[in-house]
């Protein structure tokens, strides 16, 4: 008789225990505690249209939202990993990515099709809303698209386009886009609400890559704080809390936003502590000053919170 061979390794337990941590690095790529602020920039978008959604139009827009932002996550998860930045980068609890494909690398070719996955329902989602809302949504979608697709390749290489790009997605991407889906257009109001989250999802991304300064150079990363240092960098971000204050004040002296927008400017004063943890520390902002980062996440958090629960008080 034949000789069978070897016998088999992978028994039920083994096959189990790889099963769930697959099942926990795909949890942990798509970056679930940073995907909050997906739903209140929608939020933000509602309350601008002054009419509420449907709950199906309600529940498809979200939805389409939450996939768009996964899948930056896990995208960004998956290229981290496969160009090497993982192996040199110090993990904070805000900056560094989850650290689970580093943790377990047989993962990654199930990472990368949930990726696929994301991307493909992101697409489908946008064109079902086109559908049903008509084609002034096929702008921010395609923004949104191109978002995805292009950050961790190929916009990091660019200091004004990476600085920009998280901004862009979370203020006229989700609201003006959210606003669209629900009354069909964009209106000045909603102009100036996206603003916030434009200049405080800039601000946000800019510092949370100060402790990964070195590391996004090894491969080839070029943004703002690589190319002009971390000092420049504590000084735009600055000028994008700066920007936001200013943008919400002319908002509401036009008349485009509601008195009770100026609510929003109650968390600003966290933009103090993360701009001087930034302008002391530096890139060493993660290790030495972490309160400095996470001012930063609460303040990008609830100001647009507190701007989405004005508008719909207002209203």
């Amino acid at each position: 008789m034949p000789d069978p061979g070897p016998a088999p390794t992978l028994h039920g337990s083994t096959t189990a225990r790889r099963a769930l941590a697959t099942a926990s690095v795909l949890l942990r790529s798509l970056r679930p505690p940073f995907l909050l602020l997906t739903p209140v920039c929608i939020a933000i978008g509602w309350a601008a249209a002054r009419s509420a959604p449907s709950p199906s139009l309600a529940g498809l827009i979200l939805l389409a939202g939450l996939c768009a932002h996964a899948a930056v996550n896990v995208l960004n998860e998956y290229q981290d990993f496969i160009s090497g930045l993982d192996q040199h980068t110090v993990r904070t609890p805000f900056s560094g990515g989850s650290g689970a494909l580093p943790a377990y690398p047989a993962a990654a070719p199930a990472v990368a099709a949930l990726a696929l996955c994301l991307i493909a329902a992101t697409v489908l989602l946008g064109m079902a809303l086109v559908f049903r809302v008509g084609g002034w949504l096929l702008l921010p979608g395609l923004a949104g698209v191109v978002l995805i697709l292009s950050y961790t390749r190929w916009l990091n290489r660019s200091a004004l386009l990476c600085l920009f790009a998280p901004g862009l997605g979370f203020g006229p991407v989700l609201v003006l886009g959210t606003e669209i889906a629900v009354t069909g257009s964009a209106s000045l109001t909603g102009l100036f609400a996206s603003s916030l989250p434009l200049f405080l999802g800039s601000a946000l991304l800019l510092l949370n890559q100060l402790p990964d300064l070195e590391a996004d150079a090894r491969v080839g990363r070029r943004h703002l704080a690589i190319r002009y240092g971390p000092a420049a960098s504590a000084q735009v971000y600055a000028a994008l809390i700066l920007a936001a204050i200013v943008t919400l004040l002319l908002g509401v002296v036009i008349g485009a936003l509601p008195p009770p927008s100026m609510m929003a400017l109650v968390p600003f004063p966290l933009a103090w502590i993360a701009w001087r943890g930034a302008h002391r520390h530096c890139n060493h902002i993660g290790l030495e000053a972490p309160q400095a980062l996470g001012a930063n996440v609460v303040l990008s958090m609830s100001a647009p919170s507190l701007l989405a629960l004005s508008l719909y008080l207002s209203h």
